[in-house]
């Protein structure tokens, strides 16, 4: 794994944004962390992450919304974006389905371990 990759996370719970940009800093990736969407597309526009870890429910902009603009902005087409979410709104869940560089977990479910692992499978691809 190489030092040089950026991963941005984009979460508006304040524990698990820190908990997660600490346990990928832990391991050696390069954070930006970010609480709504907004704030997440600039930085993503800006930035230009290798891959961006991405709540749905948020302040000012939504994760959906949020990667619906990041696939239509130039040099972010194509990045990786791990979804975490606790709704099970099938709309939702079938647009993401249907981005074959998106992938969901349910928040719940998963362990801060799974994630760095989802992140390390499409950073790695």
């Amino acid at each position: 794994m190489s030092d040089f990759y950026k991963i941005l996370v984009v979460e508006d719970e304040s524990v698990l944004n820190s908990a997660l940009c600490q346990k990928l800093e832990s391991v050696g990736y390069e954070t930006f962390a970010v609480n709504d969407g907004e704030k997440g597309l600039n930085v993503a526009i800006n930035a230009l992450p290798d891959c961006i870890v991405l709540d749905l429910i948020m302040p000012h902009m939504g994760g959906i919304e949020m990667l619906k603009r990041l696939r239509t902005s130039k040099g972010c087409a194509e990045i990786p974006v791990i979804i975490l979410t606790n709704i099970d709104n099938t709309g939702d869940i079938r647009e993401i389905n249907d981005d074959p560089k998106a992938w969901a977990f349910v928040k719940s479910n998963t362990s801060l371990t799974d994630i760095l692992v989802a992140i390390r499978g499409v950073i790695s691809v």
